[in-house]
């Protein structure tokens, strides 16, 4: 496999991570080093996952294929949902996800690289280089989702309290792009 279908496979894999980053940027804007570090667990998420479907091959690929999208929607779904609940809210309760806790980056972290796992099983296959496509791929996922931050940042400034509802719609968005990808292959 080239660099550049590497590179191109790194940009593609990055998308969610970085709607989920801006999302995050929209609402979280006080918060730089917390976003930052939303960056670096999105890219390393995005860079392992490739590692762990060649090394398990096609031993759990079809789980994965199968069970993977329904975790992504409900993942996804779930913490949307409790944003625009929050934005439309008068008091903010306790448990907010406004909270932009550990527990929250790594569980959309590991939402947003389920499909890496998938072509890693696709690399071990076609024999690529493993160390190198996961580094491409983090590396990609990091900086892409950097500047997702920067423009997430600018569109809450924007936007304001709405913001809030627009990043729970996006995630819920995302949510039902991957129910409606499982139903189509």
């Amino acid at each position: 496999m080239e660099l550049l279908e590497i590179l191109l496979t790194g940009v593609a894999l990055s998308m969610d991570a970085c709607a989920v980053s801006m999302t995050n940027s929209m609402v979280h804007r006080e918060k730089s080093l917390r976003l930052v570090e939303m960056a670096f667990w999105f890219g390393l998420s995005q860079g392992m996952m490739p590692i762990f479907g060649y090394i398990l091959g096609g031993a759990f690929a079809d789980v994965i294929s199968v069970m993977g999208k329904y975790i992504v929607v409900f993942i996804f779904c779930a913490i949307g949902g409790k944003m625009l609940q929050e934005a439309f809210m008068k008091d903010e309760p306790a448990d907010s996800v406004k909270d932009l806790t550990h527990q929250l980056l790594l569980l959309q972290a590991f939402a947003t690289s389920i499909d890496a796992f998938a072509i890693g099983v696709g690399f071990s296959a076609g024999g690529a280089d493993i160390i190198l496509a996961a580094c491409v791929i983090a590396i990609t996922t990091f900086l892409l989702s950097l500047a997702a931050i920067v423009i997430g940042r600018v569109f809450g400034d924007m936007l304001g309290k709405k913001a809030e509802a627009l990043g729970g719609l996006i995630l819920i968005l995302l949510g039902i792009k991957s129910l409606i990808s499982t139903f189509g292959k």
